[in-house]
């Protein structure tokens, strides 16, 4: 009897390939157990899961937790919560790998992983031809991921059948399957676009990172007692480069990479756009420095401008006034050129390389001293005077132009109590706009009780009047005074 080995409560399942690039999801891994139980995820997660999480009935009856599922895949308290839970109903220790829990301390968790399903057609017909385990790889939840590298085909993320896009755990999912009209996602030809360089670039660094998932030390560098990506390795190029030319490449402050080469965090999105530009991988140690002359062919030819920056460049060379009138605030409002750059969402290496003129133009205005940023300050705030639009607080201005309302008043005094004065006029006109509302509908109101034979009491105004306290309201009373005079002359 003591060679019997422990039981465990739900069936012992495991991850399919994992410990490899091609590792299940751990969304998916519930699908699938769900499926091999007979029956659906919603009642596998409200039954078994959720009370041995020890949640409330109150957050399983209202189902509060059906709009993060998705996260189970990325890092966080809420996936180590569920993996240790799955673990221990499951007797499979290794569903770690089927997250990025492994890297938690080395990336950032924002922006990691999809809320709804993306997969390739092709690779899902291949398994079911072949009479595999048809399933969901944790590389197609990465958001960064939008290429199956098998295949070389766009991921599908609508349903061709009923046209909706798939939550990644739904209350009645398959892997395979749309959890909507439950049809197969499964196809014989896959998406006929050109596939972009930039895009299989990124999804060969992920695979790259899922390789590692098991083990991310192969990947990583140890930097102040901080385990960081091996880019960031005290002895390599990147650490070794100008902080001002990376941050122009990366689109990020110069003080954000400062912190990058100190052991700080980095966003996955940001740093693998730019490294893209760099074509180094960041989890691989490189001692080359990084030099202007190096990347310059790669970013005027090989790359592509994200959207914010396409729209910039079409909007400046199509018309150089609406340019201006949409980005006058920032441009007004900007320390410097990297600053402004930074406010639109754009890399300034990229656009120096595609559009110089923007550049030059953009660099024209915002360069100054003193002077020139009082003199912006003053062309903003008279800029703000006509426009046609609802007056704005003072508050509102310095808000939307990112300024200090300090330096507002320290650069012009007097138009800022224009702003305020032109500001308080129309909170007045509003305020007695409705106050005379309020007291047409009483006088109103009360010839209509008279005319019924009722005496206009305080009780029976009220209902004319937002809230009783306005009967409190001195000129509310001598509208009704005049009201009754008025009826009995």
């Amino acid at each position: 009897m003591s060679n019997i080995l422990p039981r465990s409560h739900l069936y012992s399942l495991e991850a399919v390939q994992a410990n490899t690039v091609w590792v299940e999801s751990a969304t998916c891994y519930l699908s699938r157990l769900a499926f091999e139980h007979c029956i659906l995820p919603q009642s596998l997660i409200s039954e078994e899961i959720l009370p041995f999480l020890k949640e409330s009935s109150d957050y399983i009856a209202q189902r509060k937790y059906s709009s993060v599922l998705y996260l189970l895949n990325g890092m966080g308290p809420l996936a180590k919560k569920w993996n240790d839970g799955l673990s221990i109903l499951t007797s499979q220790p290794n569903l770690k790998t089927s997250t990025l829990l492994n890297w938690e301390g080395v990336i950032r968790p924002n922006d990691l992983v999809r809320r709804y399903k993306a997969w390739c057609p092709l690779c899902l017909d291949e398994w079911k031809s072949n009479h595999q385990v048809i399933y969901e790889p944790l590389i197609w939840c990465m958001k960064q991921v939008s290429i199956c590298s098998k295949h070389l085909v766009y991921l599908s993320d609508i349903c061709p059948s009923c046209k909706k896009v798939i939550p990644m755990l739904g209350s009645r999912s398959i892997p395979g399957y749309c959890s909507y009209c439950g049809s197969w996602l499964g196809s014989k030809s896959g998406s006929p676009e050109p596939i972009d360089q930039e895009d299989l670039w990124i999804t060969e660094r992920i695979q790259e990172m899922l390789t590692n998932n098991s083990d991310p030390s192969k990947a990583t560098c140890e930097l102040d007692g901080k385990h960081c990506l091996a880019i960031f390795d005290a002895n390599g190029g990147f650490c070794s480069s100008s902080s001002e030319f990376l941050a122009s490449v990366f689109g990020v402050h110069f003080a954000t990479v400062n912190r990058w080469k100190r052991g700080e965090n980095p966003t996955l999105p940001v740093l693998l756009k730019g490294c893209y530009l760099l074509q180094r991988s960041p989890f691989k140690f490189n001692r080359d420095l990084i030099e202007d002359s190096a990347i310059a062919s790669n970013v005027s030819i090989g790359s592509r401008t994200n959207e914010n920056e396409s729209q910039i460049i079409k909007l400046f060379e199509e018309d150089q006034k609406r340019y201006l009138e949409r980005y006058v605030i920032s441009l007004c409002s900007s320390k410097s050129i990297s600053d402004f750059y930074r406010r639109i969402g754009v890399r300034q290496y990229m656009i120096v390389a595609k559009c110089p003129s923007l550049h030059e133009y953009a660099l024209k205005f915002i360069l100054g001293g003193r002077k020139a940023k009082q003199n912006r300050i003053r062309e903003l705030l008279k800029l703000v005077l006509q426009l046609n639009v609802t007056p704005r607080t003072l508050k509102e201005v310095a808000n939307e132009a990112k300024i200090p309302i300090r330096s507002l008043r320290r650069y012009a005094p007097d138009l800022c109590k224009t702003i305020a004065r032109r500001r308080l006029k129309y909170e007045t006109q509003i305020a007695n706009s409705k106050e005379d509302a309020i007291m047409d509908r009483v006088y109103k109101g009360t010839i209509e009780l008279l005319s019924k034979g009722r005496y206009p009491t305080n009780l029976e105004i009220s209902s004319f009047v937002p809230h009783p306290a306005y009967l409190r309201n001195p000129r509310i009373q001598k509208v009704i005074k005049r009201a009754v005079a008025d009826f009995n002359p």
